[in-house]
């Protein structure tokens, strides 16, 4: 019997040539023994493939039998079902070729196994949109990346891998969401398939302010006058090259350009108006007569259906001379839209334009008016809030019409989907009062919009920080009942200045302090007041509280109580800009970066007696790090402020509420004065202010002595 290659093959492979030619010998004499054969081929990986256009991969084929077990010694062939989208060669190394899709199949024997491969495009063009990006910080730009291939075609569906080089600067999300951080320019890259592509992110400086000049102009027909747009920033600085939009409330009495400059047309006033970035500034334009004439002033012209609107006219002679005391007639072009009264007093009817004009001894007189549209959106702002339970916090409702105009002086209805999660009163004030979720709904003429508040409750130990400030005095009790509130609350003890009366000197502290508030000196954080430095250089106090008070020398520090960062700082050194407690301060909350912080001093910023600018731009400092509170004494009263700049703007999102907490013994009452964003004033008793610090939010409560009945009491999430 002759020799099969079949097994020759199947033998192959190390074994020793005595034993082959004996094994040979054995199966030609001892009958037809055939090898195991391939039942099926194993390739790995056993997953589709996928690759890009040039990319290879080697896939390896094993034969097996019917049992499973793999054979060795078979030779593989490989092939493709599609040689134009991927090749194979003799080892399993597959290359992608194109785009598209191929089967892969490996044989030996008579069995055989595939696989799939996908071959996707090489991006070889990345484009970002818009190219040159700009925003302000607080906003956000949404990036969008476009990939091609080789051909020119799009490639959808591939992820992109978003980064900034200046985080400081700009942020962007894994979406490529870039968020403004601040002032200044961040280079952002795009990557897809290992394409990268850049664009140049700038941040750009709010406006704060716009001054117009002149502020009052007056011309004669066909006279031309530049007007000038200043923008600044919220330091006062000049910001240069942003757009500014220009109007003139009257394009018959005035044309403007649009880099401002005006030409009268005809006599009359109009408003010139300066734009940018929704900051306004309007200045007054009067155009003399050179004939005589009658003109009106519509105001702006819009009124609501069943509003009215008083128009004024304005008569001259020839000679530019104001005329008085004469008969005007009036008229309107569409009374089914408008009316007016004898009085020049227009009443709206339905929506839509119409024409007044007023007559005197032949002259006429035109105004336009419109009819406003009624409300056809309501958006209320800020967007979906996140409020501790206890907190209080005001929506505002933003009403629309079709184009997108925005409308006021309409009624505005506020409700609560759950009120049982959130409250809310008429001008859009909620107060959260149970966890949940829930919808705040503001309502203006049957149009309806909606916010998401979400209600939580912290879960973790807050720490305590109580006290007050204007405390010790020999002639009174008031101390001793506040150092008795301080022996029912435990927790680390502040006090904001005015310490010990009259002078804060030595035996001010030993004998009038040390009594009351001194059982407590152990857990004390102080800084001092202006009744410190009455002794020279505040020895008494520096004397007393020792290493607490800080160095003797700034007498301000910061410490950390639980996941809290505070500032103790000292207003009898100036905080102004460049100062040496501003840049202390500016380095300190740099160094120190923690989602809640507050600060303590003396002198309020706000309070009717004060309003000291001393520590103007250390508020701003806090209000740009996102500190939550201040707490100050001086004033001998308790007052809370919502949250606010240092320009006592009001800021609910990112605002510094302020207490002032002067109750601490020595005196009590509130000036007169009213104040913007001040939300509470007490003036009749003493008492300490206590705060529960939690890691992501805080709550205070105003403790009175005994006798006293007022308390004040809330809670609010850090920034």
């Amino acid at each position: 019997m002759p020799v099969r290659t079949r097994n020759v093959a199947w033998l192959r492979g190390g074994v020793p040539a005595g034993f082959l030619v004996g094994l040979i010998l054995h199966v030609s004499c001892g009958g037809n023994t055939e090898p195991p054969r391939a039942a099926a081929i194993r390739i790995e990986p056993s997953s589709a493939l996928s690759l890009l256009t040039g990319q290879s991969y080697r896939l390896t084929a094993t034969p097996i039998d019917a049992g499973g077990s793999a054979l060795a010694g078979l030779e593989i062939d490989w092939s493709s079902g599609d040689s134009g989208v991927a090749t194979v060669d003799g080892s399993g190394l597959v290359t992608g070729l194109m785009p598209g899709s191929a089967r892969i199949v490996a044989s030996a024997d008579t069995a055989s196994g595939e696989t799939a491969v996908t071959v996707l495009a090489q991006v070889t063009e990345l484009t970002i949109s818009p190219s040159s990006p700009s925003l302000l910080p607080g906003t956000t730009l949404q990036l969008i990346v476009s990939a091609e291939d080789a051909w020119g075609g799009p490639i959808d569906g591939r992820p992109v891998l978003w980064a900034t080089d200046d985080p400081s600067v700009a942020t962007v999300s894994a979406a490529g969401l870039v968020a403004g951080v601040h002032p200044g320019s961040a280079t952002v890259t795009a990557t897809v398939s290992k394409k990268t592509e850049e664009v140049s992110v700038l941040v750009v400086e709010p406006i704060s302010a716009l001054d117009l000049a002149p502020s009052t102009a007056i011309l004669n027909p066909r006279e031309e006058l530049q007007f000038t747009a200043t923008l600044r920033d919220a330091d006062g600085g000049i910001i240069e090259s942003r757009p500014i939009g220009w109007t003139v409330s009257d394009p018959g009495i005035a044309s403007i350009t649009e880099d401002g400059k005006v030409t009268a047309r005809r006599s009359g006033t109009a408003s010139i108006t300066a734009d940018a970035e929704g900051q306004q500034a309007v200045a007054r334009l009067i155009v003399q007569a050179a004939v005589g004439s009658v003109s009106l002033n519509a105001g702006g012209g819009k009124v609501r259906p069943g509003g009215t609107l008083q128009l004024e006219v304005t008569l001259k002679d020839e000679n530019g001379n104001l005329l008085d005391e004469r008969d005007v007639a009036w008229t309107s072009d569409h009374p089914n839209v408008a009316t007016v009264s004898r009085s020049g007093v227009v009443k709206g009817i339905r929506p839509g334009p119409a024409t007044v004009t007023a007559s005197s001894e032949g002259k006429e007189g035109r105004a336009a008016v419109t009819v406003e549209e009624p409300v056809a959106r309501v958006v209320v702002t800020p967007g979906t809030r996140r409020l501790v339970l206890g907190e209080v916090f005001g929506f505002r409702a933003s009403l629309r019409a079709a184009d997108g105009e925005v409308l006021t002086g309409r009624q505005v209805e506020w409700s609560s989907e759950r009120p049982g999660v959130a409250t809310v009163n008429k001008e859009g004030r909620v107060t959260a009062v149970g966890e949940g979720t829930t919808e705040i709904e503001a309502i203006s003429e049957g149009v309806e919009g909606d916010v998401t508040v979400v209600v939580w409750q912290p879960d973790d130990q807050p720490v305590v920080l109580v006290g007050a400030g204007d405390v010790a005095s020999c002639l009174g009790q008031g101390d001793e009942q506040t150092a008795r509130l301080l022996d029912q609350i435990p927790g680390v003890v502040f006090i904001a200045g005015d310490n010990a009366y009259p002078d804060g000197s030595e035996a001010d502290y030993a004998d009038c302090y040390e009594p009351t508030w001194g059982r407590h000196k152990s857990r004390t954080r102080p800084v001092p007041g202006n009744r410190e430095y009455l002794t020279p250089n505040a020895r008494g106090y520096f004397n007393y509280f020792g290493a607490a008070a800080g160095d003797p020398a700034t007498g301000y520090y910061s410490y950390e109580l639980g996941a809290w960062h505070i500032l103790a700082l000292n207003t009898q050194f100036t905080g102004r800009e460049g100062s040496p407690q501003a840049e202390w301060v500016k380095a300190d909350l740099a160094a120190h970066p923690k989602k809640c912080t507050l600060a303590i001093y003396h002198v309020p910023l706000f309070g009717p007696d004060s309003l000291s600018p001393r520590m103007e731009h250390v508020f701003d400092l806090l209000h740009k790090a996102g500190a939550e509170l201040v707490i100050n004494g001086h004033e001998h009263n308790y007052q809370r402020f919502a949250p606010q700049t240092a320009k006592g703007v009001y800021d609910p999102e990112r605002g510094v509420r302020e207490f002032i907490v002067g109750t601490g013994g020595k005196g009590v009452g509130v000036g007169d004065r009213t104040l913007p964003n001040r939300e509470v004033a007490y003036g009749g008793g003493f008492g300490v202010l206590k705060l529960k610090l939690y890691q992501e939010a805080y709550s205070w409560e105003f403790v009175s002595v005994a006798g006293k009945t007022f308390s004040d009491s809330g809670s609010a999430s850090c920034h």
